[in-house]
């Protein structure tokens, strides 16, 4: 059986500007993976609609994900 692949989006304007770490996506990343589950991938965007919108799309319009969790936001 293959791995449940996910997809990490954290939205947040001081993690997407490199003025705070991202602890949330981080966590999720790390508990994604001591239950063996794939990070197809990890990204983070700004708190703004468009950007937020195109970043899920991107995630759910794609065979190598199965899942899309997020964090952050205001």
């Amino acid at each position: 059986m293959k791995p449940l692949r996910i997809s990490v989006l954290t939205i947040s304007d001081s993690v997407a500007s490199g003025d705070r770490a991202d602890t949330s996506g981080a966590a999720i990343v790390d508990w994604a993976r001591t239950h063996s589950y794939e990070i197809a991938e990890h990204a983070t965007v700004s708190d703004r609609n468009e950007r937020i919108v195109a970043a899920l799309l991107k995630s759910a319009d794609t065979d190598a994900v199965d899942v899309v969790l997020t964090t952050g936001g205001t």
